[in-house]
Parts: C-alpha cells; structure tokens; sequence
C-alpha cells in the first residue's frame, strides 16, 4: 500500500513495464510521447474522464486474436479487463466465479476453440475461486494457460503461483 500512495503522490507517470507471464509479451504503461498539443490549453490537450487513452493504432501481434477468459466476481473489473484486451485485439469471455469459469471452458472444448489464456480471481467469496477453479481447468485440459490475480496481495498462492497450476500473477 506504501507503493500506491507514493504512486499517487508523485506527479511523472509509472515506468512502462513488459508482461511476466511465459508466453505473453506485451509493454504497458503511458505512451513515452506526450499527447501532440493544438495551441490550446493543458486542460484541453488531456483525455476526458472516462474517455481512456486512445487505441492503440495496431494491436500488438501477439495478443491479436487471443481468446481469453477473465474470470472475477466484481463486475467493474471484468469490465475494464475486457475493455484493455480488446483494444489489444484479443477475444474475450467473461465468468462471475470459478463454476462458470469451467463452464465457459468445457464449452469451448466441446466446439473445438478453447480460450487460449485464462486470467482468474484468486478470492470469490461464497463461491468457487480461482484456485479450485483451476483444479478443474487443469481436469479438462492440463495445458491450461492460466494466470492469477488477486487483490489480497499477501496470499501465498502469488508467491508461488506455478506450485498451484498457474502460468504466472497479475
């Protein structure tokens, strides 16, 4: 938490950063070019709220046509998770829990276009979570690419996530 709050107070944007999961190669963070000004004011050269940045003029190569599968239970999340992979090119699917995380998977099986990354809630309360999910993603299919997240930082499931079937932690 430290971190966020340094974070926060400092003005210069987060350093770019490039994807630790196996496989996936993609740089994140703010463009390293500000925004081409018009002659106009600061205020109006910044994005809208809500607007987000702009898409990117071509998605990068690896993740385009990506099928993915975000599996958490808050909606907001979901949400914004689907809106970033999209712009990256990728195809996605949405699960509230882990049951319908496997679901969603069996389905794609069966009609022979699984989802080819899984990124899942570690914690779900009062339903099935990421880590029992994965138990029957792996029973399905047992080269599953699937990363964990969570929101509970101290979890030793982050710390450890290929003991428990996971690619790697977001």
């Amino acid at each position: 938490e430290a971190t966020i709050q340094k974070a926060l107070r400092t003005p210069a944007p987060p350093p770019r950063s490039t994807s630790t999961v196996p496989g996936v190669t993609a740089t994140v963070g703010p463009s390293p070019h500000p925004p081409a000004s018009s002659g106009h004011s600061d205020a109006a050269a910044r994005p809208r709220a809500g607007s987000g940045p702009p898409a990117p003029a071509q998605p990068l190569r690896d993740l385009e046509g990506l099928r993915v599968l975000v599996m958490d239970d808050e909606g907001p999340i979901r949400r914004v998770a689907r809106g970033m992979l999209e712009r990256l090119g990728c195809t996605v699917r949405e699960a509230a829990d882990g049951e319908e995380a496997v679901s969603i998977y069996r389905q794609g099986l069966q009609s022979g276009s699984p989802p080819q990354a899984v990124i899942m809630d570690l914690t779900v309360p009062g339903r099935m979570g990421g880590l029992e999910a994965m138990r029957g993603l792996r029973a399905l299919d047992p080269q599953v690419k699937a990363v964990v997240s969570s929101g509970y930082s101290n979890d030793p499931i982050l710390a450890s996530p290929r003991e428990h079937g996971f690619a790697g932690v977001l």
